[in-house]
């Protein structure tokens, strides 16, 4: 009983959430434009009822449907897991990359009909997690796209790159350190964690012809928390996120150094207390600088020093929750900035962090879709 209870009030404050303010869903015109980031939650197998994936990938399913985003970004999600949202069916197959379809699994909703997906796995063409960008096929035309890995010395091109460069680390870790005890340190900052790497496409609205450009990407995980402290892993987050920023600029500025419009989807693994992350996103560059979405939302609430008690964005399927004076921050949001050619730039107009639950696959109930909530925002042209 004392379970039952819980899940309906979560529901109804995500509802509350919802209704006051995401919904409703901007109209279909070109000024304005509605992003969305989720991260999905890697599967496991350790996973089960409707944590499990096969649990809950309807939910996600619906999710996106209710939300109805020109822009969606997902992280975690293996190649099987975003074949499951394009097609309505629950697909076998983990972090090697293959998909095999379950037929009589069926959510009874998809989104590939609407969304055109873009992006490779972290490990390369479809192995690994994603950080997929979801395009509405109806709005937008793709001008370009690819992926960047991060790295030592600069963004690389391919995880083959990225993965010798980890190689060469953890043989700096474990052999040259003896000589050299200061190259630990360097080594250990990017080498104890998988590569990650970043997805991104610049897009033209069919209606207006406004360019934008999105980027999606997830940080670091510390998953050598016995020889990887807290310091190290801000480190590997913040340079990771320099290379990120610099990238940004770099593809969005144009000839005449105008800011095309940018919006930046992700998980990013630290409160937005965490300066140094914060800092090197928001650094200016060329009289420009990303606006931290969340921030400019909830400005009143840093001046304090708090924030309010709903900003979770990891809520771990419902057990954690923020209370009046100990939120818990978050770790998913949105960055935006520039200018269209016709002058008009791209501004937040709101944003949420979506609580609902939504029906599942496994019992027809209502689930969480992930771990994370998603993080939806508003803008306009203008």
């Amino acid at each position: 009983m004392k379970g039952r209870l819980t899940r309906s009030l979560a529901l109804l404050a995500g509802l509350a959430l919802t209704s006051a303010g995401i919904a409703p869903a901007f109209a279909d015109d070109s000024d304005n434009l509605r992003a969305m980031t989720l991260n999905i939650r890697h599967k496991t197998s350790g996973d089960e009822g409707d944590i499990a994936w096969k649990g809950r990938f309807g939910a996600v399913i619906r999710s996106v449907q209710a939300n109805n985003p020109d822009i969606l970004g997902t992280q975690e999600g293996y190649y099987s897991q975003l074949r499951s949202l394009e097609t309505g069916y629950n697909h076998a197959g983990g972090e090697e990359g293959t998909a095999f379809i379950r037929l009589w699994e069926k959510a009874g909703a998809k989104i590939g009909n609407d969304y055109h997906r873009i992006g490779q796995g972290m490990g390369g063409i479809t192995i690994s997690e994603y950080n997929a960008i979801y395009v509405r096929k109806s709005r937008f035309d793709i001008l370009e796209k690819g992926n960047k890995w991060y790295g030592f010395d600069g963004l690389k091109n391919s995880a083959v790159e990225a993965w010798l460069e980890q190689g060469f680390a953890n043989v700096v870790v474990n052999i040259g350190t003896a000589a050299i005890p200061v190259l630990e340190t360097v080594a250990v900052d990017f080498g104890a964690f998988k590569p990650r790497h970043l997805t991104y496409a610049k897009l033209r609205d069919k209606t207006s012809g406004r360019i934008t450009w999105v980027f999606n990407t997830k940080m670091y995980d510390n998953n050598n928390p016995e020889t990887v402290d807290g310091l190290q892993l801000t480190a590997a987050r913040s340079y990771a996120l320099g290379q990120l920023r610099q990238f940004i600029f770099e593809k969005a500025t144009t000839e005449d150094g105008r800011v095309e419009p940018v919006v930046l989807l992700g998980s990013y693994g630290a409160n937005y207390l965490n300066l140094p992350m914060s800092l090197t996103l928001s650094t200016i560059q060329n009289g420009t600088a990303m606006n931290d979405d969340f921030y400019r939302l909830n400005a009143r609430w840093y001046a304090l020093g708090t924030l309010p008690d709903e900003s979770e964005t990891f809520h771990n399927f419902g057990k954690i929750a923020g209370r009046f004076g100990s939120p818990v921050y978050p770790i998913d949001w949105t960055y935006s900035m520039g200018h269209a050619s016709d002058g008009k730039g791209l501004t937040r107009k709101k944003s949420a962090i979506d609580k609902t639950m939504h029906q599942g696959y496994r019992n027809g109930g209502l689930v969480y879709p992930s771990d994370h909530y998603p993080v939806i925002t508003d803008y306009s042209f203008q």
